[in-house]
């Protein structure tokens, strides 16, 4: 149960990440987006695994490693309320030079069944969410209950159950996406873009190569190392937010970053009219 709850825990940081790139990328420019994506997480990944660290500690010396992850459900949105708030004030300042109606294509008559249906249903996509998440879940899960030390769960027709279902929800968001959705979940039109592909090829390896080693490093760092956990935490997640601060510090201080402009440029004013 340990490995499923891990498993809902980086679906949910995942979307939290992903939360938190749209805000950042919504108020800074492009150049100095990097260094205020990392910014928050450096000035907090300090005190915060301190006394993260201590708490877990406590937690596996006097609860169950249960309320390790359910913890969460509590705090996340405690924590969440200022930021939503300071966003809900500024939303009813800000002036509205296009009402949200019209934005979202709604009409005057339509009812709120219509409107709810056309936000979930088309602007974000909640069928294709559903699919993805269902597909991922259940394919994730059984690899995560079965291992060395409970191979034999393979014979069991549930877990078997799930791998198939798994496939098969995945199967239907691809379809779903690319065939009926308006607006899909995962907008394909960018992915066949070679840029796009390649960031997003890039991200992956990332993830892929911090993911082989920490995994274990906490594990070896108290085997081998004699760290308790607190200290083996601390040793494995300190450097990199630091690390990434001072690299998106320095990438602001590139000069190859294509910036729209609207004046044009020196060769466009030199050139004779077309005739």
């Amino acid at each position: 149960m340990k490995q499923v709850a891990g498993i809902f825990e980086a679906i949910g940081s995942t979307g939290y990440a992903l939360t938190q790139q749209v805000f950042v990328a919504d108020v800074t420019n492009l150049i100095n987006r990097g260094i205020w994506s990392t910014l928050p997480d450096s000035l907090t990944t300090v005190p915060t695994l301190y006394l993260g660290t201590i708490v877990a500690q406590r937690m596996l010396d006097h609860s169950t490693w249960r309320w390790g992850w359910g913890m969460w459900a509590i705090i996340t949105p405690v924590c969440a309320v200022p930021l939503i708030a300071t966003m809900l004030v500024y939303q009813r300042r800000a002036p509205i030079k296009v009402p949200i109606a019209k934005a979202m294509g709604w009409k005057e008559t339509d009812t709120w069944y219509q409107r709810a249906y056309r936000l979930l249903w088309v602007e974000l996509d909640l069928p294709g969410g559903v699919l993805l998440l269902l597909g991922l879940s259940l394919l994730l899960v059984p690899i995560a209950l079965t291992g060395s030390n409970n191979s034999n769960a393979w014979h069991k027709g549930n877990f078997i159950a799930m791998l198939v279902l798994g496939v098969v929800f995945l199967m239907s968001f691809v379809i779903w996406d690319a065939r009926f959705a308006k607006k899909p979940f995962v907008p394909y039109r960018m992915i066949k873009q070679r840029t796009v592909a390649a960031a997003c090829l890039l991200g992956a390896l990332d993830f892929f190569h911090y993911s082989v080693f920490s995994v274990f490093f906490t594990s070896y760092l108290q085997v081998a190392g004699h760290f308790n956990a607190g200290n083996a935490t601390r040793i494995e997640y300190v450097p990199f937010p630091q690390n990434r601060t001072c690299t998106d510090h320095k990438l602001t201080k590139t000069k190859n970053v294509a910036t729209p402009s609207a004046s044009p440029s020196k060769s466009q004013e030199s050139s004779p009219p077309s005739s």
